[in-house]
């Protein structure tokens, strides 16, 4: 079976919010469900849900301090999985027999100065979805085409350009087309959209234009492939045609190196053919019928990614 990395997933909120465990549950990923469709490692979010501001932000900050926690333990609880913020890390768990768990921040509006993301850092954050649905202290999202011609932030800019000293992934994910320029712009080597499709497919304002998927490309990043409908423009239910379709285009844009899994498992509120973790192995089996090579595959599967968690904790 080839190893799978998933770049995105919001159980921990799922977990956190509505109950549940890591271990066992009815949503698209637990520990049975990682183990049954080969994960080497998954990307956990703590999503924080800013709701255009109606709290303090310390408020949200300490949200997020808790739904870390609730991480912390869920690993401690579940010795199948072991934390990761580094290829050293994930490399001894893969020893171990462990699934690695990285964990994620989707929503950087708990962010106000460099003190918040030395704090993040320090909590083993090693990567960053910038926005999410509401501007925020670091830039604007695209929600819908409202926020497309504005920019990242003066502290923004800053932020972004610390992540890079620091060793965080940047996620353009959810962020408005001038923040992608403007992150493009500043970063030199590589930053990634965890969670996105492509625009000349499906024109959604979440999902990248070619010339994105190109600058990612150039900056040696890579796109995780969304399992929405919604992004794959497949009507009312997520297929592995519509996966398969966006693999493509990304290949075509950008090249092989480009291309990963970022599924939104537990983000997602439509049908879909993956209906869980454990039907990876059905996406993998479907992209070598469809003309992907083995080696292909497992660029996408794991590969490409892991190339991203190099970086951790080392400046670029």
């Amino acid at each position: 079976m080839i190893p799978v990395i998933d770049l995105h997933c919001d159980t921990l909120w799922r977990v956190f919010t509505y109950g549940g465990c890591f271990s066992s549950n009815d949503y698209h990923i637990d520990l049975q469900k990682l183990k049954a469709g080969g994960s080497a490692a998954q990307f956990f979010a703590a999503f924080i849900y800013m709701n255009e501001r109606r709290r303090p932000v310390e408020d949200y900050r300490k949200d997020t301090y808790a739904m870390i926690e609730r991480f912390n333990r869920e690993i401690e609880e579940n010795p199948g999985l072991a934390a990761a913020s580094s290829r050293d890390d994930f490399e001894r768990n893969k020893r171990n027999g462990m699934v690695s768990a990285f964990l994620t921040i989707e929503e950087g509006g708990i962010i106000e100065s460099s003190q918040d993301l030395a704090s993040l850092y320090d909590k083993n954050v090693r990567l960053i979805t910038l926005t999410w649905n509401y501007p925020n202290s670091l830039g604007y999202p695209n929600i819908d085409w409202t926020y497309s011609g504005k920019g990242l932030t003066s502290l923004g800019r800053d932020i972004v350009s610390e992540m890079a000293h620091k060793g965080i992934l940047v996620d353009v994910s959810h962020l408005s087309d001038a923040g992608f320029w403007d992150t493009a712009d500043i970063l030199q080597g590589p930053f990634l959209a965890s969670h996105s499709c492509c625009r000349t497919l499906t024109h959604h304002p979440r999902n990248l234009t070619d010339k994105m998927i190109k600058a990612i490309a150039d900056h040696h990043g890579v796109v995780g492939v969304n399992f929405s409908a919604s992004f794959l423009g497949t009507g009312e239910k997520g297929t592995i045609e519509g996966i398969i379709a966006h693999m493509k285009h990304l290949k075509k844009t950008g090249g092989m190196d480009i291309c990963a899994l970022g599924s939104d498992f537990d983000g997602i509120f439509c049908p879909l053919e993956v209906k869980d973790y454990s039907g990876m192995p059905l996406l993998l089996t479907a992209l070598k019928e469809n003309g992907f090579t083995e080696e292909e595959c497992e660029k996408i599967a794991f590969k490409n990614a892991l190339r991203m968690i190099d970086y951790m904790g080392k400046e670029v």
